[in-house]
């Protein structure tokens, strides 16, 4: 869901997660990089990693950053916006 979502225009950007692409890149860049430190691997290789991973949601920090913009952007509960991408506690680890 999230991969489909972009906006195309500036006014859109700041509409939707409330800063422009050049923000949002220079973000997901930082994210990108404060997760490998954290890590020592990538995001991608992290989901890779985990037994779970392939039932992850949200595939990419690009995606994660976005999400997590609009969530808070929007005001929405997290309950809801669980519900938004079909998050489901069933697969957490025990």
């Amino acid at each position: 869901m999230i991969h489909q979502l972009r906006p195309k225009s500036k006014r859109e950007w700041q509409t939707v997660i409330g800063i422009d692409n050049e923000r949002f890149t220079l973000l997901t860049d930082w994210c990108k990089e404060s997760h490998f430190i954290l890590k020592q691997q990538t995001y991608e290789e992290s989901l890779n990693q985990s037994p779970k991973g392939n039932l992850a949601k949200i595939k990419s920090i690009d995606e994660l950053v976005f999400y997590t913009l609009i969530v808070l952007k929007s005001g929405i509960t997290f309950d809801f916006a669980a519900f938004l991408l079909q998050f489901d506690q069933s697969i957490k680890s025990s």
